[in-house]
């Protein structure tokens, strides 16, 4: 293709608005022969694009070894950095491209350069581990101590990555390793904190960072740990969130390196800025034998952090029995809440700690205590549906009429949530199921909104109020609706429940049935007398939400009934139309046998056959062609159904249009014809039939692309060949100085 367009007198300058000509793209995709080709025909090798990435630079960076080779033979600048002041030789070492590095160094390139942020090349090869490329440098000369803005050297990069070899070749280049970075991390420090022993151990040897303790504490490094104790390093020192090496230990676990920090005489109370102690961090993460160790030792264990949790609200958070009964048989104050209310047992409870429960009731700590939500340890085991625990909890006593701040009850969240027994425990005992949360929902809506039949049946069996409708208008009957519960729905008509009641929206019950399919509700709605012709507020009726899902068997049930079939909504929209939009055949022929009005458009200029023919529904584009539709009328943009089905590819129903005589060279609001869009979106086939019909393929939008522009840029051999075959402009450019070339030349 590019031969073709070179043949044919292309300009091969011509760069795109990012500043890329056709040979900086066909650089960058490594097409040899192309670059062969553009250079020989003379194209400029040393222009930069906006970004200032030059020629050679491309190549480098996508390591295409015979292109750097020619461009620099040409004298392609090797110098020349881009707007973030990265040379070629950088790239060509970050990305590992050992060739290019030692062509570009053979050929004098300035190996010490750094871009913008300080980063030098040898840094880049060391972060990304190119131990030749290291070495390559290092014996040219390369500078290892120069620093990035932040700090860092080459030798941090490569303790951070484990490089051993690359660490040992730095420092016996002279490598500074006392030289710490904005973060005050040192080489020793990062070669601590992913246990890079080996690396430690060479520092150390070198007397370099005896203060990484916290680090290798951290990361659980045993070794590196007594390496350190044994070399005078300090192990009381704290990070910047107050964390000693002890905490960070007893948060993993660490047995071995308690046992060494608590034999040197390690202070065991102390605190984080958070107020979290070591004996926290171990109940939390579940740590037996370092709860034991630390609470021999005498440890404080009730000494609670910033939010007022205790040691044994975590370890009752996360069902930790053996931590919490430890505790307890310690003295632990078990009735402490946090600054949220909540309560070590209302976190077990929560959680369905059923033995931790236990333990606490044993103990009588106090069931009633509720958080700042209003939420008591009954209500938690309701909502979470643990039945033992909200048995035990009965049992001992706890109040289950007790409402959150929200108005919800202990038996409306078993409820919403399916728990038959425990809503059933709950009746049993008394609880109150008629009561409303603030968002006017009840127990028996919450059944409803899930389908829990058995549920419903208790409540209405038990006397609830199935009339009262939620915040949007919405009654217990239009939810079941909606949801498809058909034998709840009976449940409730047979109740005396309103099936004509409508939510805020303006929508019934038969509405949301027809919406969502269920067949068998809207029968039995209707024959319970519901108004099949009632719209909502934007004018939509139940036959229309029919027609518009594709429920045949549902639009033949309100047509039999008498439904109005022309009436449309707030946009003008008919039923016929949403069955035409959504390719429901046996709905639109069924709604043309009533003698539905199939003329009509919407708001927007549209009429049912220009949404058969943008969707490609060539059966209803027939039948409503056969009855008379108009094939030529446009839409308020301009776009005729001709150009909708070209812009999507409906070649038969293309044949089909331009067979009744519509005009292929007809343009919309925006300039743009049917072949254009044929063109844009890669349909060879509907572009054929356009040009033996005799479209206009020279014709540019307002834009300024034409045909062939579109179909270089999408990258469509065969229907540039096509149109060029055809004539067609391959000079022309569009209004970001574009041509078809250039567009050609991006992809290769």
């Amino acid at each position: 293709m590019i031969k073709m367009l070179l043949d044919r007198g292309a300009d091969y300058y011509k760069c795109d608005e990012d500043g890329h000509s056709p040979v900086f793209n066909a650089c960058e995709h490594g097409h040899t022969e192309i670059v062969k080709m553009l250079l020989d025909k003379g194209a400029d090798y040393n222009k930069c694009d906006e970004d200032g990435h030059s020629l050679v630079f491309n190549a480098c960076e996508h390591g295409h070894t015979e292109i750097v080779k020619m461009l620099l033979d040409k004298g392609a600048d090797l110098n020349k950095c881009d707007c973030g002041g990265k040379s070629p030789l950088m790239k060509a070492c970050e990305d590992g491209h050992t060739e290019i590095v030692n062509i570009l160094l053979d050929r004098g390139v300035d190996y010490n350069k750094c871009d913008k942020y300080g980063r030098s090349p040898v840094m880049k090869a060391c972060e990304y581990d190119r131990t030749e490329i290291v070495k390559v440098l290092l014996d040219r000369g390369a500078d290892c101590n120069t620093c990035d803005e932040y700090g860092q050297s080459p030798v941090m990069k490569a303790c951070a990555q484990g490089h051993t070899e690359k660490v040992k070749m730095l420092l016996d280049r002279g490598a500074d390793c006392n030289t710490c970075d904005r973060w005050g991390q040192c080489p020793v420090m990062k070669g601590c904190v992913h246990g890079h022993t080996e690396i430690v151990r060479m520092l150390l040897d070198r007397e370099y960072g005896r203060s990484s303790s916290l680090i290798a504490c951290k990361h659980g490094q045993t070794e590196i740990v007594k390496m350190l104790l044994d070399r005078g390093a300090d192990f009381n020192k704290c990070d910047f969130s107050g964390k000693s090496p002890l905490m960070k230990v007893c948060k993993h676990g660490r047995t071995e390196i308690i046992n060494i920090l608590l034999n040197r005489g390690i202070d065991y109370n102390k605190c984080d800025k958070y107020s979290r102690s070591p004996v926290m961090e171990a109940c939390e993460h579940d740590h037996t034998e370092t709860v034991k160790m630390l609470l021999d030792i005498g440890v404080d264990y009730n000494k609670c952090d910033e939010d007022g949790q205790s040691p044994v609200m975590k370890a009752c958070k996360h069902g930790h029995t053996e931590i919490v009964k430890m505790l307890l048989d310690s003295g632990v104050d078990f009735n402490k809440c946090d600054e949220y209310g909540i309560s070590p047992v209302l976190e077990a409870c929560k959680h369905g700690h059923t033995e931790i429960v236990k333990l606490l009731l044993d103990r009588e700590a106090d069931c009633n205590t509720c958080d700042r939500w209003g939420q008591s340890p009954v209500m938690e085991g309701c909502v979470h549906g643990h039945t033992e625990i909200v048995k035990m909890l009965l049992d001992g006593g706890a109040d289950y009429n007790k409402y959150d701040k929200s108005g919800q009850s202990p038996v409306m969240k078993a409820c919403e949530y399916d728990y038959t027994e425990i809503v059933k425990m709950l009746l049993d005992k008394g609880a109150i199921y008629n009561r409303y949360d603030k968002s006017g929902q009840s127990p028996v809506m919450k059944a409803c909104d899930h389908g829990y039949t058995e549920i419903v049946k208790m409540l209405l069996g038990s006397g609830a109020d199935y009339t009262k409708c939620n915040e949007y208008g919405q009654s217990p009957v239009m939810k079941v609706c909606e949801y498809g519960y058909t034998e709840i729905v009976k449940m409730l008509l047979d109740s005396g429940a309103n099936f004509t009641k409508c939510d805020e929206d303006g929508q019934s019950p038969v509405m949301m049935a027809c919406k969502h399919g269920h067949t068998e509700i809207v029968k039995v709605l209707l024959d319970r007398g519901a108004d099949y012709n009632k719209c909502d507020e934007y004018g939509q009726l139940p036959l229309m939400k029919a027609c518009e899902y594709g429920y045949t068997e549902i639009v033949k049930m309100v047509l039999d009934r008498g439904a109005d079939y022309n009436k449309c909504d707030n946009d003008e929209r008919s039923p016929v139309m949403k069955a035409c939009e959504h390719g429901h055949t046996k709905i639109v022929k069924m709604l043309l046998d009533s003698g539905v009005d199939y003329t009509k458009c919407d708001k927007y200029g549209q009429s049912p056959v220009m949404m058969a023919y943008e969707y490609g529904n060539t059966e209803i584009v027939k039948m409503l062609l056969d009855r008379g539709a108009d094939l030529n009328k446009c839409d308020c943009s301009g776009k005729s159904p001709l150009m909708k089905a070209c812009e999507h590819g409906h070649t038969e129903i293309v044949n089909l249009l331009l067979d009744r005589g519509a005009d292929y060279n007809k343009c919309d609001e925006d300039d743009t014809s049917s072949l254009k869009m044929a063109c844009d979106r890669g349909y060879p086939e509907t572009v054929k039939i356009l040009l033996d019909r005799g479209a206009d393929y020279n014709k540019c939008d307002e834009d300024y692309t034409s045909s062939l522009k579109m179909a270089c840029d999408r990258g469509y051999t065969e229907i540039v060949k096509m149109l060029l075959d055809r004539g067609a402009d391959y000079n022309k450019c569009d209004e970001d100085d574009r041509s078809s070339l250039n567009m050609a030349c991006d992809p290769g």
